[in-house]
């Protein structure tokens, strides 16, 4: 089960605090290793990030598993052309079992996660650039304004941060219907402030979207960085019942935010200075620390 199923899932769309420090700390830890070879995984995103089934699956036997998920669910397998199979076609093929669970249901015990597909990671020591396949909502402003740049740590550096707060959240950091370079520009430059001058100056649609006091041409006011953390975590976790971020944790969180989110590439911390944050090592480390005490059953 991937991060994205899990919240898909659920109506409440939020991880237990604890849970979602966990898994945030894992991530970190994972992405800091793979620097350290020299590796940048190049598609950071929740679909790539799997939740470890449950170890009570493995006690459960056949008659159990199939009661508690219900029995295998065959499809007859045809042709489009209505023609008999070929002798070695299987006549039905198996529906996969659904071992997930909705988000919030995910204990602290079952939050020990894998970062999947390495199908877009590279060393960019070493390698020739290619362009970017990461999700657009989830491209740094380099990457978005020079097509060709190299998919670097800076870059996935801030492809973390996007990351890591959705997992602590309801919704993605930079949201919008229609994702295009323009619109993820917009959403940067809402949150965060003026781009850089050369880059500024090189979006060419930027009038279509701010004025040149930085106010939206459409009237709207901006979601500044703090805002978007009060819509998809705060506000959230109160009307769910869970526990809110106090005021240190916030501080902290969004410190590590704006650090992580920098506009200029070399403004990013590393993944290694990312492990040794405040943060991190005040309320992520604790909760995985947490997690690896719990026995398996």
């Amino acid at each position: 089960m991937s991060i994205s199923e899990a919240r898909e899932a659920s109506y409440v769309r939020l991880f237990q605090p604890s849970v979602a420090r966990a898994i945030a700390a894992q991530l970190i830890q994972a992405v800091a290793y793979m620097h350290t070879r020299g590796i940048v995984h190049a598609d950071l995103h929740e679909a790539n990030i799997l939740v470890r089934l449950p170890h009570s699956i493995d006690n459960l036997a056949p008659d159990q598993l199939y009661e508690k998920y219900g029995q295998p669910k065959l499809e007859q397998i045809t042709r489009l052309d209505g023609q008999p199979l070929d002798q070695w076609v299987p006549t039905h093929g198996v529906v996969p079992i659904w071992f997930g669970d909705a988000c919030e249901t995910v204990s602290l015990a079952d939050s020990h996660i894998f970062l999947s597909d390495f199908g877009e990671s590279s060393q960019p020591a070493v390698d020739v650039p290619q362009s970017s396949h990461t999700p657009l909502i989830l491209r740094s402003p380099e990457i978005l304004l020079e097509p060709m740049s190299q998919v670097s740590f800076p870059a996935e550096i801030w492809s973390l941060a996007c990351a890591v707060f959705a997992i602590m959240g309801q919704r993605p950091l930079f949201d919008t219907w229609f994702p295009s370079r323009d619109r993820i520009l917009e959403e940067h430059v809402d949150t965060l402030g003026c781009l850089p001058k050369e880059w500024w100056a090189s979006w060419s649609n930027r009038n279509e979207s701010f004025d040149d006091q930085l106010q939206r041409v459409d009237g709207s006011p901006r979601r500044l960085l703090e805002d978007r953390l009060e819509n998809s975590t705060q506000e959230p976790r109160k009307e769910s019942g869970m526990i809110e971020m106090d005021e240190e944790e916030k501080k902290a969180f969004l410190s590590l935010l704006r650090s992580m989110l920098s506009f200029r590439p070399n403004d990013r911390p590393s993944a290694q200075q990312v492990l040794e944050s405040n943060w991190m090592q005040k309320w992520a480390k604790p909760a995985f620390e947490l997690m690896e005490d719990i026995p398996n059953p």
